[in-house]
């Protein structure tokens, strides 16, 4: 029986996936290279800040230090929020259903406690969660498993009975890894058949998810 929810956060709760592929694109123009949504898509989504900015700097030579190219990469993100990035479809009823349903809700992302809890009071929703798990409480990133694990224990609930919703592939391997059920809603790119396989269901949108449907998928 699934006791708790896990919500990935970029690319599920909110619609942010191509901010920061822009942010990558046009600081690789500045040095010639050119940087496609396919690239992003296939090596970079989902992954922190940090060790996308050091693939950055080995694989493309872009001339700044690490830490000048993470400032540079957050200082955008942050404009960016302030024009305001929007929830995703069905995120903010998903929420309300689901605590009225009596499930514990987590965050579990590798964004920064900052960042995650202004984007999530801007919207108003930083109240529906339980737990926030963040770049900070982690020291390995997705696809490690540590981050989905760290929510589950903040929840107080074992794995098998916590579900974990995301959208990247990389998600889907940390979720496998710590033995929760996932369910995918895919932003920018669908699962392959391997990732698919270890899913429980690939759904359109967060307005398909519900208490109701939870309790019908199968249990690992």
């Amino acid at each position: 029986m699934i006791q708790s929810v896990i919500f990935d956060l970029d690319g599920l709760l909110i619609d942010s996936e191509m901010v920061f592929y822009r942010i990558y694109r046009d600081m690789l123009a500045t040095i010639g290279h050119e940087f496609t949504l396919t690239d992003y898509l296939s090596g970079f989504s989902g992954r922190p800040i940090r060790p996308i900015m050091a693939d950055f700097i080995f694989r493309f030579g872009l001339p700044a230090t690490l830490e000048e190219a993470c400032a540079h990469v957050e200082s955008e993100e942050v404009e960016a929020r302030r024009r305001g990035i929007p929830l995703k479809p069905g995120a903010r009823q998903l929420l309300e259903d689901l605590r009225e349903s009596g499930l514990s809700i987590a965050l579990g992302t590798s964004s920064t406690r900052e960042r995650a809890s202004s984007i999530l009071e801007a919207h108003g929703i930083l109240d529906r969660f339980d737990a926030l798990i963040c770049a900070e409480d982690i020291t390995r990133g997705k696809p490690d498993p540590q981050v989905f694990l760290s929510a589950a224990a903040a929840l107080g609930t074992a794995p098998a009975h916590c579900l974990v919703l995301e959208d990247s592939e990389m998600g889907i391997e940390a979720a496998h890894a710590a033995s929760i059920p996932v369910v995918c809603v895919p932003d920018l790119k669908q699962p392959d058949e391997a990732h698919r396989a270890m899913t429980t269901r690939v759904l359109n949108s967060l307005a398909e998810v519900s208490p109701q449907l939870l309790a019908t998928l199968p249990r690992p």
